[in-house]
């Protein structure tokens, strides 16, 4: 590591990919050589460029821990990367896409047109066909992943630490997302934050994190009351719900649930000639009867489908109704027993935690502690932290109730409407207003809206 007193004041520092200490979770800690001095040093930060033969201009500041004893490491804000020239850096970055192109094909690829393939990329990537081993597939997952990867900077330059609670699959779901939307990915993490909830693997933790590393957020911002409203209730009254594999396959898929075993129903066809015959209904009583389950209730999918349309038409004409059960709703979700801390003695609590952190990975970057010692230090502290964020949404949600209640009823009232106006309506659909739909073995059913739980 460099101990000029010069390099310590560097707000970045190009560099080549060494080796990687510690990747978890999106976090990462990684050796490299500084291009210009030719010195080692440890950087850390979210999901860092590990590709070699690169060179990366990493953007960020020097720590130094209390004591110096274990030496400073650059934390890592975001990085750049210089277009790789040269065989080894363009065949090492292309093997590191993970596209179906590796290092033979990436050889051919240099030996035909060189530094000049970045040319051909830009203007027609299709050219690549002419080698050996690339097809349509292998170019369309190439240009997909290089797009995915420009984003990652992007997303990493915006929201610092925080992007490392996005993980590449995720990063891949978002992306295709916003594609098939029609939306510019790095516009709606940015602008519309709490939308990614509609994105597989982006619950409110996730996003609410996402949402403030960024400089203009606001607390009490609408679309986030309503998010936190939605989780709080969820995690208040799981009780009664039913959690399990998700799927957008059909209208009503893994919505139905049984209310005696808690499996969601499952869809069942009967063809006739002139039309199908479609029903749902409970899988461990068709399967062992009344063995495991005494729920042999059938229901046909028009019969619900109009039993929903009428009900989501009452709760449309009932606003006043819905808004006080979500003030309940509300209250009740809140009520804490005891004491409660405010808002400035949790942000200190959760500022100390960070340290604490920060302090845990310095020693495992100097080989103080284990990797195991390591994990098992930085789950109970990051369980700490979510206990702290948890109890500040609370806070923040008391101190806005009243104009919360009015926009989240005026946010659900505008979900169903919409609904209620869509020609064909999909899974994904029918999901942003209700929570689940409870079938009993005495045939009766209970539909539970999103925002407010059972009515």
């Amino acid at each position: 590591m460099c101990n000029d007193i010069n390099q310590t004041l560097k707000e970045e520092v190009r560099c080549k990919h060494s080796f990687t200490i510690h990747s978890a979770d999106g976090f990462m800690v990684v050796r490299y050589k500084d291009a210009d001095t030719g010195e080692y040093l440890v950087a850390c930060g979210s999901n860092l460029p590990t590709a070699s033969d690169i060179i990366y201009t990493l953007h960020g500041k020097w720590g130094m821990s209390k004591n110096g004893k274990y030496g400073r490491q650059f934390e890592v804000s975001y990085f750049d990367m210089e277009q790789p020239k040269g065989k080894a850096a363009i065949v090492s970055y292309f093997c590191s896409l993970k596209c179906g192109i590796g290092k033979v094909v990436s050889g051919r690829i240099y030996a035909k047109w060189g530094d000049g393939v970045w040319n051909v990329l830009e203007s027609d990537p299709s050219q690549l066909k002419a080698v050996n081993g690339v097809t349509d597939k292998i170019v369309t997952k190439l240009m997909t992943r290089l797009k995915e990867t420009e984003f990652q900077r992007k997303i990493i330059a915006k929201l610092g630490d925080a992007a490392a609670a996005i993980t590449p699959k995720m990063l891949n779901d978002l992306v295709r997302y916003c594609n098939k939307n029609e939306l510019d990915p790095l516009d709606t993490v940015e602008h519309h934050t709490y939308s990614l909830m509609q994105v597989r693997g982006f619950g409110f933790e996730t996003v609410d994190r996402l949402a403030r590393a960024l400089p203009d957020f606001d607390p009490a911002r609408s679309a986030r009351l309503i998010a936190s409203l939605a989780y709080i209730f969820e995690q208040k009254s799981m009780e009664g719900h039913f959690t399990g594999r998700y799927s957008n396959r059909h209208l009503f898929s893994t919505l139905i649930r049984c209310k005696e075993c808690g499996r969601a129903f499952s869809r069942r066809v009967t063809h006739y000639p002139n039309s199908d015959y479609i029903y749902w209904r409970c899988p461990t009583n068709n399967q062992y009867t009344a063995k495991r389950c005494s729920n042999n209730t059938i229901v046909r999918e028009d019969d619900l489908i109009e039993t929903l349309s009428t009900y989501l038409r009452e709760v449309v004409s009932n606003k006043e109704s819905i808004a006080q059960e979500i003030a309940r709703k509300f209250k009740e979700a809140n009520a804490v027993e005891g004491s409660k801390p405010d808002a400035q003695t949790l942000e200190a609590k959760k500022v100390k935690l960070k340290a604490k952190l920060e302090k845990y990975m310095e020693m495992y970057a100097n080989d103080v502690i284990t990797m195991e010692a390591l994990k098992s230090k930085t789950a109970e502290i990051n369980e700490s932290i979510n206990v702290i964020d948890d109890q500040l949404i609370l806070l923040e949600g008391q101190r806005t109730q009243e104009r919360t209640i009015e926009s989240i009823t005026n946010e659900a009232m505008t979900e169903i409407e919409r609904f209620l106006s869509l020609q064909s309506a999909t899974n994904m659909d029918l999901r942003r207003i209700i929570d689940s739909i409870i079938v009993d073995d005495k045939k009766q059913v209970k539909i539970n809206l999103k925002i407010t739980g059972n009515l």
